[in-house]
This record gives structure tokens, sequence and C-alpha cells, in this order.
């Protein structure tokens, strides 16, 4: 199973540093900005100023960075773009997307002047949520604490995340993290972007002095861009079929996996099937028993089984009320599925190409999860996830985007990995990986000795697929091709596509191995640690 989508599956972070823009190729100028590179279009006469399209990232690397790009892309320039200073900010900017990166680019912008308009493709007023919960952290803390007027709590903050691995043991990291629901965070966003009023901020505020207009348009498809030397026009339709356009300094592309806007760049993404999907549902607190709501209070819980693991936390309902009797307790449950038609089929029989919604789920197919799961689970967890009502369940299909444009010979080792082997490949080459040798230096306390189980070495990702006499797995690869560390690191280093071939297997391999049950949890803790 691809593990990196541990943590940051319920992560949503500000795409402020996560985005690239895309300009034309005349008059350019590097900006750095807290060790991020970005691009700036360069006026005959006056300061930089960002200009063109921007595009939410896909890839990111382990340290959660926006990757560095630089490629021309027919008429497009592709680089990276991220904070940008009072005297850039773009007088006119579209957004194609109109979920929380778009809004959070948008609230930015009109609070720094820009008149912006967001075309969001969903013809609902107000997009529904699926009472999904995420959880986020610094960079749309800061975006919330510095250009939100509402007064309305957004989250529940946490200070620690626990770990319960099968039905052994339990342990707690120092993460915090700030555990709130879709539907809020997107209704305090709208509030002070355009004012829309709603269950959970009925008095949206005013406008301060120095905003730039703000407008929020659905059921707007962005259908064709076009570069007018010194401008974009967005050109897009309605539901009826009917055409209109709109010219601005900037355009962002923040529609998501399946991007219009990427498409028209010529800088699509190639989306896989990651092979496992991802079950969801929420039960209310007070339904449940109290030692199992206190079991899960304040704080996001990882649960480890045998191939599978499952994220649960408290969080508002959409109308943002946090009193025990009304919060909810949310779940995500990563699932392995080599073929997942048969759980995207509804009730009626229409295959989903992504999510089945609440309220159609195929019974059948849910208990029969069910019954194969709940007996791994620890107590509280199997309860929270056997009280689930069926019609409050959905399931998505959960894919892998590999960008096709990084052409810096460093992340050229990371082209065309998805997010959970990029992830793993930096994490080997650096050493700080979850494997018995590592964690026994680190000090965890459940891991006694750093010695494999075959007896012969310490457990290294070297030892593994080069020495070990009783590897986990079969090796997927010729013996001869890996016979000696040197072989390992060369592996390890290389950007020729035979190499490239032999390193996808190999880090497949080692993810299929059961070994790296924690990789992604242990990376995020020396983030964090390193940024303190």
């Amino acid at each position: 199973m691809v593990e990196s989508m541990m943590v940051e599956s319920m992560m949503v972070e500000s795409m402020m540093v996560e985005s690239m823009m895309v300009e034309s190729t005349q008059n350019r100028r590097w900006h750095h900005d807290k060790g991020v590179v970005y691009y700036c279009w360069l006026p005959q006469n006056g300061p930089a100023r960002p200009k063109r399209v921007c595009l939410q990232s896909h890839q990111h690397l382990s340290n959660g960075s926006a990757p560095f790009v630089h490629a021309d892309v027919g008429r497009w320039h592709l680089v990276n773009a991220c904070n940008m200073e009072a005297q850039n900010i773009p007088k006119s900017v579209v957004i194609v997307g109109g979920s929380l990166a778009g809004l959070l680019h948008g609230l930015y912008l009109k609070r720094h002047g820009s008149n912006v308009v967001i075309l969001e493709q969903d013809p609902n007023a107000v997009r529904s949520s699926h009472q999904a919960g995420i959880a986020f952290g610094p960079n749309t803390d800061e975006i919330l604490r510095k250009y939100d007027d509402t007064g309305v709590q957004s989250c529940i903050a946490s200070t620690t995340t626990q770990f319960a691995y099968r039905k052994t043991w339990d342990f707690h990291l120092n993460i915090a993290r700030r555990l709130t629901s879709w539907g809020l965070l997107y209704r305090i966003l709208r509030a002070n972007y355009d004012g829309l009023a709603s269950d959970a901020v009925p008095n949206p505020p005013p406008p301060r002095q120095g905003d730039g207009k703000a407008e929020y348009r659905s059921g707007q498809k962005a259908t064709k861009l076009q570069d007018n030397h010194d401008s974009v026009t967005v050109t897009f339709v309605d539901q009826d079929g009917t055409e209109d356009t709109l010219t601005a300094d900037l355009v962002i592309g923040a529609d998501g996996l399946h991007s219009t806007v990427r498409t028209l760049v010529q800088a699509p993404t190639i989306k896989e099937y990651s092979g496992y999907v991802a079950w969801r549902g929420t039960v209310l607190e007070r339904d449940l028993p109290p030692e199992t709501v206190a079991y899960f209070d304040g704080r996001p819980t990882i649960s480890f089984l045998k191939k599978t693991y499952l994220v649960s936390y408290p969080i508002p309902p959409d109308a943002g009320t946090f009193t025990p009797s009304t919060r909810l307790l949310n779940w995500v449950w990563y699932s392995n599925s080599r073929n997942p038609t048969p759980l995207l089929t509804d009730l009626t029989g229409h295959i989903h190409s992504n999510t089945i919604p609440t309220g159609l789920i195929n019974p059948p197919l849910w208990r029969a999860q069910l019954a194969r799961t709940l007996p791994q689970m620890p107590s509280h967890l199997a309860t929270l996830v056997a009280a689930t009502r069926d019609e409050a369940v959905f399931v998505t299909r959960v894919n892998d985007a590999r960008e096709t444009i990084f052409r810096d010979e460093t992340l050229r080792r990371h082209d065309g990995l998805s997010k959970a082997k990029s992830s793993l490949l930096t994490q080997i080459r650096t050493g700080a990986i979850g494997l018995r040798d590592y964690l026994f230096l680190r000090g965890v306390p459940e891991v006694l000795t750093p010695a494999c189980e075959c007896g012969e070495g310490r457990e290294t990702a070297e030892h593994l697929v080069v020495w070990c006499l009783a590897p986990p797995l079969t090796r997927r690869w010729e013996r001869t091709g890996i016979r000696t560390r040197r072989d390992f690191y060369s592996v390890l280093h290389g950007i020729d596509p035979a190499t490239a071939r032999l390193t996808r297997r190999v880090l497949g391999w080692l993810m299929d191995s059961g070994r790296l049950p924690m990789y992604s949890l242990l990376a995020r803790r020396l983030e964090l640690e390193a940024a303190a």
C-alpha cells in the first residue's frame, strides 16, 4: 500500500508557497523568500511583479516545499511561486477552482488590494463537504490569524498526535495540528472572501479598508487561456453553455487533481490509481460511549493494523459548534484494493469514477469490509467504526499524480515517482527511515534491538535490499543487478532510464515489505523538530 498519505491525506496546508507560475519567457528575474525560489516578471521600468498563470502543485517532496521547476512548455514558462511581496501584487486575478486552495489564494490577494474572481465548476452556490474532516498546519493558521475577521472559532487545537499499533501499544508525539471540518473552513473563508452568509457565519464581516473586490462564480468551467503579452484572457462556459471571458494580470489554477488549467498550458499531471481506497465516515460524539470519546478527544489518532491504517480525530460540524454533544468523530480508513470498481459501484449499479457519496454505498460490500478488519482493531477504534451508520459512509478512489516537467538534475531522480515513493527515496538517501536501526538510534522505546529479523545485520534499507538472508518479500529484480553497497547507492543516485526503472522496483518492494508502516510519520517529526 502507498503509505505517504498517512499524515498528508488529512492535512490541508496553504498553497501560497506550494504553487507554480506560468509566464512568458521575456524579462525574467529570480527571487528568494525563506529558501524557496520563485519567479517574477520584470517590466522595463518599475519593480518586478508576478504575472501570468499560477498552478497549485501536486508533487511535494518529503520536506513539504514546492519543487524547483524551470521548464519551457509551449509558449508558457513554468516556475515556482510563493508569498508575493506587497509591490508585486497584481491588480486583477482570476482563480480557477473555488475549493480551499483557491479561497486561500483569493483571500490573501483580496486583502492586498487585488480584484479577484473565482470560477468554480460546481453549480451549487455552497459546495458540499460530506462532513469531511481535515487538519491544517502553521501556513493556513497564519493566513487565518492575519486575514480572518469573522471571529468564529475555526478548529480544535491539538498539541499531540496519538499513534496506535494494532492492539499492542500506543504512544504520543508532540505534533500540533488544527482539527476542523472542510465545510466549516470553507464557510469561514467564503465569509471573508465574498461575504457568504451561512449557519457557521450568519453575519459576514465587512470588507477592510484597502481590500480589492471579490467575486465567487459557481457553475463556470474554464475552457481556454490566451496570452496577451501583458495579461491573460480566460474563456469559460456556464451550465447552459453560454461562453464568456475575463482578462486579468494573473490566473491561478487551483482546480485540483483533474486540473483543466494544467491541460490548457500543456503541463498536465499523470493520474494513476494508487492501489488503495479511502473509506470515510463520522459519528456524533453523543452516540458513543464516554470512554471512547475520551480516547480520541482533542487530538488525531493514527492506528496501524495489518496492511492498513486509519486516521481519526474530533471535528466540528459544518455549522461550527464545538460543544461535546454536537461534535463529530471523523475517521478515514485506507484500504488496499487491486480493483476498486466493485467498491465504486453504488446501490443503483452506477460506477463512479472517484467517489461514491454518502447514502449510496453498497451495504454488503461495506459489511464485508467491516467483518474482515473489525477484529484487528483496538476496542475504541472498533467501537467508532462500527457505530457509523451506513448512510454516513462514503468511499474514494485514491490516485497518485505525477508531474511531467521537472528538469533540475536533483529532482529528475523524483520525476515519475508517486508522493510516497518520492518521500521514501529521500529518506533512504538521508538514512532517516523507520527501520529498526534508525528507530533504535532514535530511542523509540518499543524497539529493543537494531538487528534485522534474519539475525545477520542491522535492519537498514541497504541490508534489506542487498544482504538480508530472509527478505520479507521475494526481490523483484535480478540478483546480479544489486550485489554490493556500491550497486545499491548507484541505484539511489542514478537518473538514466534503466536505473530509474530499477529504483521504482526497489522502492515499491520496500513499501510492500511491511517493514515501513511509520516512515512518513518519522519524516514529519524530523521536519517539525528541524523547524523548532
